[in-house]
C-alpha cells in the first residue's frame, strides 16, 4: 500500500538534456542544497514575499503552522509558529549579508556565519549552551555548489554531496565518526509533463533501505512526493496529481496533491 508524505526537495534537481531545457544551469542551481536556508530562492520563491507557511491538504485546520518571515530584500528574518514562538532568528549587516542566526529548539544555539567573496557560507561557528563552541567548514566546487561539510575540532567529515559534471546531484553521503553511515543515490526519469526523481537511501547501522520518489514540473517546482512500498503511481494517477497543481501570479506554487502554501506579499 502506498504511503504518502510531504517532503521538501532542497537537495533534489532534475537532469535535462539540451533539447529539453535551454536554461538548464539555472534549473540545476534552483535545487542545490545549501548549509543554511535564508534566501527566497532557497525556498523556491519569487517576488516580494513577506511570509509563507505550508499545511497538509488532509488536516489543514489542525496543523501547527511554521511561518517564515522575510524582509524587503528577500532575506529570512525569523521562523515562528502559530503560537508566536520563534525558533530561528537571523541577523544581517548593513549590506544585507548574513552574519549570524540563533536557533531556539530544545537547546539554544548562537551561530556566527562566515561568507566567501561569492556569498557562499564557508564557516559556521556554533555556540551551544551545553556543548560549547564547534566550527563547521563548508567546501564548494568550481561552480559554487556545496560539496562537503567538515567538523573542524573533530577533524571529521559530516556530509559529502557528489555531482556529475559539477552540477547534477547523484549521491549524498552522511558520515558518523568519519565513516559513512548513510548513502543516498539519485536517478532521474523524464516524461512529457513532469520529471520523476528517485531517491534510494541505505542506512548502514539498521540495514534499512528507503525508496522515495518526487515529481517536479519542467520548471523544477515540487508537485508530489511518495514513499513507495513496492508499487508505483500509474500514469493516470500522475496526470491527476499534475492537474491539481496550482501556481499564483508570481509562479510560486500554492497547492499540490499533499500541501497548500499560503504566501503573503509586500
Amino acid at each position: 500500500m502506498k504511503k504518502a508524505f510531504a517532503i521538501y526537495i532542497s537537495c533534489f534537481f532534475a537532469m535535462f538534456t539540451f533539447a529539453q531545457s535551454k536554461d538548464s544551469l539555472t534549473f540545476y542551481k534552483k535545487f542545490h542544497d545549501v548549509p543554511v536556508k535564508y534566501k527566497l530562492e532557497h525556498f523556491d520563491l519569487k517576488g516580494n514575499v513577506k511570509s509563507f507557511y505550508e499545511s497538509s491538504t488532509l488536516n489543514n485546520d489542525h496543523d501547527l503552522k511554521v511561518i517564515y518571515e522575510f524582509d524587503t530584500n528577500g532575506n529570512l528574518i525569523q521562523v515562528v509558529n502559530s503560537y508566536g514562538i520563534v525558533s530561528k532568528k537571523f541577523n544581517y549587516n548593513s549590506e544585507g549579508k548574513l552574519i549570524s542566526f540563533t536557533t531556539n529548539s530544545k537547546i539554544k544555539r548562537d551561530i556566527e556565519v562566515g561568507l566567501d567573496d561569492n556569498g557562499n557560507i564557508v564557516k559556521l561557528i556554533i555556540n551551544n549552551e551545553e556543548r560549547g563552541i564547534s566550527t563547521l567548514l563548508n567546501e564548494y566546487n568550481k561552480k559554487g555548489v556545496w560539496t562537503k561539510q567538515i567538523h573542524k575540532e573533530e577533524n571529521s567529515i559530516l556530509q559529502e554531496n557528489v555531482y556529475e559534471n559539477d552540477i547534477k546531484l547523484i549521491k549524498v553521503l552522511i558520515y558518523k565518526n568519519n565513516e559513512v553511515s548513510e548513502t543516498t543515490n539519485f536517478s532521474y526519469e523524464f516524461f512529457s509533463n513532469y520529471v520523476k526523481i528517485k531517491q534510494v537511501s541505505n542506512f548502514k547501522e539498521s540495514g534499512y533501505t528507503a525508496i522515495t520518489c518526487i515529481y517536479v514540473d519542467y520548471n523544477g517546482t515540487f508537485i508530489y512526493g511518495d514513499l513507495y512500498e513496492g508499487d508505483y503511481l500509474t500514469s493516470e494517477q500522475v496526470d491527476e496529481i499534475v492537474s491539481n497543481f496550482q501556481l499564483d501570479h508570481n509562479e510560486n506554487w500554492i497547492k499540490n496533491q499533499q500541501q497548500i502554501r499560503v504566501i503573503t506579499y509586500y
